[in-house]
């Protein structure tokens, strides 16, 4: 009895839903949470002039199909700081900013 054909098949229906999970990973998306880090970082810098000291919580990032979101702290012109939510779509690469108020705030 010759058990190899048998064999062949059985891990061949193993091997072709693991090569497609490896392949849908996020790490084969073409938008990453550090690419997100920059363009939030970027966008601070240009929609707010005189900002400094840009943070961005990329521990905390939340992310749905469609957009990841970020907590981001920059330093203002005047002294003080602000946070805004940074949501960065994964299809197009363009960040959004929103201020957050006092109860906003993450």
């Amino acid at each position: 009895m010759d058990t190899k054909p048998d064999m062949m098949r059985i891990s061949s229906l193993f091997l072709l839903p693991a090569a497609a999970l490896a392949f849908s990973s996020p790490a084969f998306a073409t938008m990453s949470i550090q690419k997100g880090v920059l363009l939030c970082k970027t966008a601070v810098a240009t929609q707010i002039p005189g900002a400094t000291n840009i943070r961005v919580d990329a521990r905390g990032v939340r992310a749905t199909t469609s957009a990841f979101f970020y907590s981001v702290r920059a330093r203002l012109s005047d002294g003080g700081d602000s946070k805004f939510l940074c949501k960065v779509q994964r299809d197009t690469g363009v960040a959004s900013l929103t201020a957050l108020s006092g109860k906003d705030q993450p």
